[in-house]
């Protein structure tokens, strides 16, 4: 895990699982689930992208 960048590196995950989000759509990540950004289905598009990261303990 690199602390100061808060992100984490993995190698192959098992049973991975492909998520296309469709506008209006959003995805949420909970601690410990890993995801793969930047991937592109069909062609490069832009997309908006906001990311809200939340202390797992306050998650009871």
């Amino acid at each position: 895990f690199h602390h100061e960048d808060d992100y984490q590196l993995c190698s192959a995950i098992e049973n991975e699982q492909a998520i296309i989000l469709k506008p209006g759509m959003f995805a949420v990540f909970m601690p410990g689930e890993p995801h793969k950004p930047g991937c592109v289905v069909g062609e490069p598009d832009e997309i908006k992208k906001v990311v809200v990261k939340v202390k797992a303990d306050l998650m009871a």
